[in-house]
């Protein structure tokens, strides 16, 4: 079951917007204006292995709401947070910002501004994301990619003028 979303000019969305749709495996929020979210408006969506967020302004939301956004979506295998600006979030939210979401595969990151978080940052991100296979970082103005790029598949380009990116 999927529910497609995509670029309605979506503000905000209710609390219980999708509830009693718990066997919902695919859902499409992205090109919206979304910088408002309850921080419950995903529990419940136990079934769910794709969601699109991306070309929001979700960089706007409080760090109360990120605390508990991906709470319970245990089967998520996909997860686009693309061109957000979440490099605007403060460096707490990234510390248990992807936590329980051990079925990932493929995490989209890419233009959110992230060259510009602190090292610590990047060393604890992705913990716990053991079946992560794809992150895309582009259009994040990176120095180097993180450790994780090593051991899967990492697509990544910067508009800085490096001659490479290293893993570091």
């Amino acid at each position: 079951m999927e529910l497609r979303l995509y670029g309605n000019n979506l503000g905000k969305l209710p609390v219980n917007l999708f509830a009693g749709l718990s066997k919902l495996q695919e859902l499409d929020l992205g090109y919206n204006k979304l910088s408002e979210l309850p921080a419950e408006v995903f529990s419940g969506l136990s079934s769910l292995q794709w969601l699109n967020l991306g070309d929001n302004k979700l960089g706007e939301l409080p760090v109360e709401v990120w605390d508990h956004l991906f709470a319970g979506l245990d089967n998520l295998r996909l997860l686009n947070l693309g061109d957000n600006k979440l490099g605007e979030l403060p460096v707490e939210v990234w510390d248990h910002l992807f936590a329980g979401l051990d079925n990932l595969r493929l995490l989209n990151l890419g233009d959110n501004k992230l060259g510009d978080l602190p090292a610590e940052v990047w060393a604890n991100m992705f913990s716990g994301l053991g079946s992560l296979q794809e992150l895309y970082l582009w259009g994040n103005d990176l120095s180097e990619l993180p450790a994780i790029c090593s051991a899967i598949r990492c697509v990544a380009t910067s508009r800085r003028r490096i001659p490479h990116l290293k893993t570091g």
